[in-house]
């Protein structure tokens, strides 16, 4: 077979199947009659992530765009159709009254591979409901308050590590102790541990910090690819954080909660609910009509994800 046989027989269907292939993933808001931002092959709306902008540019231009065209209108993540919701009314009415029937995020979980995926933003369905009715009673008023004693403890030490730092009279920045301080609060709050950052102690902290918020993390189109093409990033045994990190919280929340155990320790923070969760299937002094009990990759996976929810 010659060139020109082969590029006829061979390259030119291929590539006609491909053209089809993307123009009918990208028909999906055109056919439904609802206004859309005009995608490119092969990426969607996502050319440039990660190279040229930040994703939070990237979704501001959309929104402002989308904003023109009516209180809904679509973009495309790569393939997959995303729907913008710029009327406030609307919002509510998704996120509030009807958010039973919204429960889906459309992230990357793989709690078989990456159990750490596995926490209350990223599951779906049943699990969805399952985990947000045990951990409703978590959030309320009075459990984050008996958490107080915690934050003030942590807050005079920020401010004692900004005096010490003052004293030559030269300039801070102020970012590195502001991380330090909510890596503090939380470490203690979510994982029942002293990191004492802002005393340079329990560095490694930090350091995922930055892996799980991009800077030596996983790059924005992959974290995107992920969740565009979950099938397809499960066989290729894609990841969205290292076995360093996993292994490093696993086990963090792991021996904390057999040293309460072993100790009978119960302080007034996330941790001691999510061991009673896992313990009794439900919080002291909370109604729960689910009997199920957490297991500890769930328990882990929650601690992971209130941990860098509030960094």
């Amino acid at each position: 077979m010659n060139l020109v046989n082969f590029a006829l027989y061979i390259i030119l269907p291929i590539a006609a199947a491909i053209y089809l292939f993307f123009k009918k993933k990208f028909s999906y808001f055109k056919d439904r009659g609802i206004p859309y931002v005009e995608p490119t092959i092969p990426l969607g709306n996502m050319s440039g992530l990660g190279s040229k902008y930040h994703l939070a540019d990237i979704l501001l231009e959309f929104y402002e765009k989308c904003k023109e065209k009516g209180p809904i209108a679509g973009f495309y993540n790569t393939i997959s159709p995303t729907y913008i919701v710029t009327d406030i009314e609307l919002v509510t009415q998704i996120t509030i009254k009807d958010f039973n029937s919204f429960v889906n995020r459309g992230m990357y979980v793989n709690e078989e591979d990456e159990p750490l995926t596995g926490h209350l933003v990223s599951i779906e369905d049943e699990k969805w409901r399952f985990l947000r009715n045990k951990l409703s009673p978590v959030f309320t008023s009075g459990k984050l308050k008996a958490m107080f004693n915690i934050i003030k403890d942590k807050g005079d030490s920020l401010v004692k590590a900004i005096e010490d730092s003052s004293k030559n009279g030269k300039s801070i920045d102020a970012k590195d102790p502001a991380s330090r301080f909510t890596t503090d609060i939380i470490s203690s709050t979510a994982f029942g541990m002293e990191s004492n950052t802002l005393k340079g102690e329990h560095l490694e902290l930090l350091k995922f910090a930055k892996e799980v918020f991009g800077s030596e993390g996983i790059s924005a189109l992959q974290f995107f690819f992920m969740m565009a093409y979950p099938k397809i990033s499960k066989f290729l045994k894609l990841r969205q954080f290292s076995n360093e990190l996993t292994n490093f919280f696993t086990k963090v929340v792991g021996d904390n909660i057999k040293l309460r155990e072993e100790t009978n320790d119960k302080r007034h923070d996330f941790l001691n609910m999510l061991i009673q969760l896992k313990n009794k299937g439900s919080i002291d002094g909370e109604f729960s009509s689910e009997t199920r009990k957490l297991t500890m990759d769930e328990v882990t996976a929650q601690a992971f994800l209130f941990f860098f929810a509030v960094k």
